[in-house]
């Protein structure tokens, strides 16, 4: 069982919380309650959310060179 599905099953117990929390250990919930402005998430939550935007668009733009690329006529 990896990490995410050992914390959701952790939280089944918890009916009136139940969260489930991404590898770097911020929930939805309080992802979506930073998105619409409702909390401030600490400096340390921030940037594990920058690393790991930035190890995203890494791996997007790694997959587009990787590829082929068509001649232009």
């Amino acid at each position: 069982m990896n990490n995410l599905e050992s914390r959701a099953s952790s939280n089944k117990n918890r009916k009136s919380e139940i969260y489930v929390t991404n590898s770097i250990g911020v929930s939805r919930i309080q992802f979506c309650k930073f998105v619409k402005g409702k909390k401030h998430l600490s400096k340390k939550e921030m940037l594990n959310l920058l690393d790991l935007q930035s190890m995203e668009l890494n791996d997007t733009t790694a997959d587009t060179d990787s590829k082929p690329q068509k001649e232009q006529a």
